[in-house]
Formats: C-alpha cells, sequence, structure tokens
C-alpha cells in the first residue's frame, strides 16, 4: 500500500467489497465474527430501516480504504423511533498496516456527526442490550461493548474520555452436555405450569422489527394451567448472521423474564430446563448468554444449570462536548 494523506468521506455503494476486505484481514477477537461477506453486511446493516449512508465513515489512503466507523443510536423508551440523544459506535475498524495515522481523523468526524445530530452521550458497541447494528458481527447474539481481551482498544478509548460502565459476561452452553441439576422448587413448578413454544412471533415495536429482522426467534413461555396466565418467558434466537434459517445449529437467549412475584421460585429453571430440551431435539448444539455483572441472579441460575464463561465485555460510554 502505497504512502498519502487520510482523507475522510462517507458510504457508497462501491465500497463493500474493500469494506469487507478490511474486515476480513482484522486480528483475530473474542466474539468478532473473522470473516464477513457483502450479503451479511447488506441483510444485517444496510437494509435496516435506520441505517443512514452518512453515519458510516470512511477513511482512505491513496484511494484505498484504511478505516471505517458504523455509527448509530439508541431507541426511545417507546421503541418507535431512534433517541438522537444517544449515540452508539457500534463498531471501528482501522487498518493497522495503513502508512499514515487514521484513528485521530475518524475519531473526529464521527463526533462531528453525532454533534450534528445533536447527541449527548455517546456509548461504544451498544447500550447493552440496545445494539442497532451487528448483533452477532461482534460479541454473540448482541454486542456487549469493547472485548475486555481488547486491551489497545480499552486503552485508547479511556485516553478519548470515555468510562466504565461496568461489565457484560459472556456464557456457552454445550447442549449435548446439559443435565438438569435436581430441584425440587423445579419440579413443584412442573405441576402447575406449562411451556409453550411460539416460532417467530410477531414483533412488538419498530425496534425489535428492526434487530430481530432476518433472524428465527423461538419464544417459550410458562402457562399457569388453572389461569391460563404467562408467568414468564424465555426467548431465543440465531446467534449468528451466517445462519438465517430454522436448522440453525447456535442460538442465544435474547431474554427472560419471570413476574416478579414469582422469581427464586424455581419458574425460571423449570422455562430453561424445557426450554433447551426442546432445543436439544432441534438439533441445536449451543446456546449463548449475555449477562451484566450486577444481575448475579441471573449469572448464577445459568451457570448452575452449566452455561460456563466464554469471555467478558466492557460497557463504555462519555459524553460528547459541544
Amino acid at each position: 500500500m502505497g504512502g498519502g494523506v487520510v482523507e475522510i468521506r462517507t458510504f457508497l455503494n462501491s465500497d463493500v467489497p474493500q469494506l469487507v476486505e478490511l474486515w476480513n484481514r482484522q486480528q483475530p477477537l473474542s466474539g468478532r465474527l473473522p470473516a464477513v461477506s457483502a450479503a451479511m453486511l447488506e441483510t444485517h446493516v444496510f437494509s435496516k430501516a435506520y441505517f443512514d449512508p452518512t453515519g458510516l465513515i470512511f477513511a482512505t489512503a491513496s484511494g484505498l480504504v484504511v478505516g471505517a466507523v458504523l455509527c448509530g443510536f439508541a431507541p426511545r423508551p417507546t421503541l418507535s423511533q431512534l433517541d438522537f440523544r444517544i449515540g452508539i459506535v457500534s463498531h471501528a475498524i482501522v487498518d493497522q498496516a495503513a502508512p499514515v495515522p487514521t484513528w485521530p481523523q475518524l475519531w473526529a468526524a464521527t463526533l462531528d456527526y453525532y454533534r450534528a445530530h445533536q447527541s449527548e452521550t455517546l456509548f461504544w458497541g451498544s447500550r447493552f442490550p440496545e445494539s442497532p447494528f451487528l448483533s452477532g458481527f461482534c460479541g454473540g447474539t448482541f454486542v456487549p461493548g469493547a472485548a475486555a481481551s481488547d486491551a489497545n482498544q480499552t486503552s485508547r478509548l479511556l485516553q478519548y474520555g470515555f468510562g466504565d460502565c461496568g461489565e457484560i459476561g459472556v456464557l456457552k452452553l454445550e447442549v449435548e452436555s446439559f443435565k438438569p441439576p435436581i430441584d425440587r422448587r423445579v419440579v413443584m413448578a412442573k405441576r402447575s405450569y406449562d411451556v409453550r413454544l411460539t416460532l417467530d412471533p410477531l414483533p412488538e415495536s419498530w425496534w425489535q422489527h428492526n434487530v430481530f429482522a432476518f433472524r428465527h426467534q423461538l419464544d417459550f413461555r410458562m402457562v399457569e394451567r388453572k389461569s391460563n396466565r404467562i408467568c414468564g418467558l424465555v426467548s431465543f434466537c440465531n446467534s449468528r448472521p451466517q445462519d438465517a434459517g430454522w436448522d440453525s445449529r447456535f442460538l442465544g437467549i435474547a431474554q427472560i423474564v419471570v413476574n416478579n412475584e414469582l422469581q427464586r421460585s424455581g419458574l425460571g429453571q423449570a422455562m430453561l430446563f424445557d426450554a433447551i430440551k426442546d432445543l436439544g431435539q432441534r438439533g441445536v448444539v449451543e446456546i449463548e448468554a449475555q449477562v451484566p455483572r450486577p444481575n448475579a441472579a441471573c449469572h448464577s441460575m445459568l451457570t448452575k444449570i452449566g452455561f460456563r464463561p466464554w469471555y467478558a465485555a466492557r460497557q463504555l460510554s462519555c459524553p460528547i462536548a459541544k
């Protein structure tokens, strides 16, 4: 690659092959796909209703793409539109072999983009679990933040004013080795509740429709037999963007919900036991879960079931100076 001055510009359709090549040249990193394709980016990035071409910022040198930043935003509480006050940098990649520094110019252009939208706060990777882009590409089912193992990136972000908001633990379960522990509470729960499966439920919001587009979803609901009341839900979806069909063998937990008055009653475990058994019969071999460290109860339940640590990510955010 020849030398040259770094130029900053926004996305052009003709950039896709170079973007794919730049991604595929990156050093291996926990949770990040080692290789992507143009079709995968089209499906999971460019086709989303809120994709903004001016928010995909490129650094070029001698006409070649040497860096890229993908900008997005969190949703409003209604999940019906974007909240431009809260920016989310979905990912940034830089060619380490580039003959000139690229990150300072890319970062300056990124801040200019968010200032133009009057953003107030910026998150790196996601405001967990809200990841507008690249779920499955960077970190598994959702984008949990900056990989804790990437010390260079974390150090650089701290220098640019980001602060640590906490850790997200990413865990995995090998379904074949799953053996539900004996728990009296689980036995009692199964006497009064049924677990019912819904395949690809209708999205409940505009945001959910975008985030889960092209990702199959399986919802297991815990239903009280007497009242037919829904008391809990565990939802799964494809954890890898290259797996778009029902035959996917790799799933992630999208959410676990148990009614407040029924928590710590064994209901969550009973629901998970039945769901994992069903998924195993469907050929699923691996299930992933992402849990914020403060949620000790959920982390304890999953590890008791057999989930094991895969890696950790840091939640990072910073204010945007006007």
